[in-house]
Formats: structure tokens, C-alpha cells, sequence
């Protein structure tokens, strides 16, 4: 009988070991993705290099699930440094795509504040197309920053795993949707925002094989 209590506390100590390992990686995970948030928003201070500063995210996440110990930081700055040294020009037009295409999209939202004629209908399939365009730039930039490659090639990539792989791509539209409604809700968390966005683009997009360069 002492036996068996004994084997049911070391039972009880290892799950309870293993649940604590569990929330302290949570926690690290979270805290690495809201410091990333803040360092996509002062590298994208130029406009031209947010898609550069949110691959760079995407890379980093995918080297720390990958097992790299570097910090957070470090890792960052190495990962864009790479990328802008590279292929300068290639990473600043598509810095200038990414921002025409943006334009666009706020474009389309504003029609949502308007009367169009198809009414309801109308506004959510312009809602639905706002949110797959917004999801498609992400995973183009995740794409390019955890397989290393450069932006055509990504958004070939990005483009095909939309057709073979539809409901992963709107997993992360759905998530692009709540951050901007946290965003709206809450306008302090456009500072960090970017962090959970590049989580859940790197979970959604990314190959097998993480990287912290590219080339075009």
C-alpha cells in the first residue's frame, strides 16, 4: 500500500512537472511574440521595410520552435539585417507593393461605412475579401522569412498552399479579423499585434525547414 502511494505521488509530481514546463513555455512563447510585435513596429517605422521586419518575425518564431536558444532580439536584428543586406532592392519593392496593396484593401473597407447597392450581402463579401487579401500579404511575408526565400517565390508558394490547403489560410484571415477588432477595441495593441500575427502566420504557412535569409 505505501508503495502504491508512493508511485502515485511521483505520478502526481510529474504531470504536475510537465503542466509547469507547459505554462512556462506558453508564457515565454507569448512574451517572445509581443516583444517581436513591438520590434515589427520600429523596424516598419520607414513603411518600405514592414514586410521585411514581419518576415523576420516569422523567421524567428519558426527558428525558436525549431529549438534555437538565441534571444529574441538578437535573433530579430540578425534575421532583417540578412534579409535587407541580401537583396536591398528586391526587400524595398516588395516593401512598395505590400504598401499599394494595402492601400487598396483600406480602400475596399471604406465601403463598408457606405450604402452600396447589394446592401448587407455586398459589404460581407468585401469584408471577406479585405480579410483573404490581408491573410494572403501575411503568409507571403511568413512564407519568405521561414523558407528563406525570396518574394516571388513566396508568393508563388503562398499561392499554391492556398489551393491545396484552403482551411489553413482561413484560419489565419480569422485571426487577422480579431486582431482588428482588438485593435479596434483596444488601439494600444496595434503596438504588439504584429507579434500574435506572426505567430499564427508561421503556424498556418510555414514549411519544415525554418530560415533566417533570404534572397530573391
Amino acid at each position: 500500500m505505501r508503495q502504491h502511494r508512493v508511485g502515485t505521488a511521483s505520478r502526481r509530481s510529474a504531470r504536475a512537472a510537465a503542466t509547469g514546463r507547459r505554462w512556462h513555455d506558453r508564457t515565454e512563447e507569448l512574451a517572445d511574440c509581443l516583444l517581436l510585435g513591438l520590434l515589427v513596429v520600429v523596424a516598419a517605422v520607414p513603411v518600405l521595410t514592414a514586410p521585411t521586419a514581419f518576415a523576420a518575425a516569422c523567421a524567428v518564431l519558426a527558428d525558436r520552435r525549431a529549438g534555437a536558444g538565441t534571444s529574441v532580439a538578437a535573433a530579430f536584428r540578425t534575421a532583417l539585417w540578412n534579409r535587407l543586406r541580401t537583396a536591398p532592392s528586391a526587400e524595398l519593392g516588395a516593401g512598395l507593393g505590400c504598401a499599394l496593396a494595402a492601400l487598396v484593401l483600406l480602400a475596399d473597407l471604406t465601403l463598408l461605412t457606405t450604402r452600396l447597392p447589394g446592401g448587407p450581402v455586398l459589404r460581407l463579401a468585401v469584408a471577406a475579401a479585405v480579410a483573404a487579401g490581408g491573410a494572403l500579404l501575411l503568409g507571403v511575408a511568413a512564407r519568405a522569412g521561414t523558407d528563406g526565400t525570396g518574394w516571388r517565390a513566396a508568393g508563388l508558394a503562398e499561392l499554391a498552399g492556398w489551393r491545396e490547403r484552403p482551411g489553413r489560410r482561413l484560419l489565419l484571415a480569422a485571426a487577422l479579423v480579431t486582431a482588428a477588432v482588438l485593435v479596434w477595441t483596444l488601439p494600444p495593441l496595434a503596438a504588439v499585434i504584429s507579434g500574435p500575427l506572426a505567430l499564427a502566420a508561421t503556424a498556418t504557412t510555414a514549411s519544415a525547414t525554418p530560415a533566417t535569409a533570404g534572397t530573391d
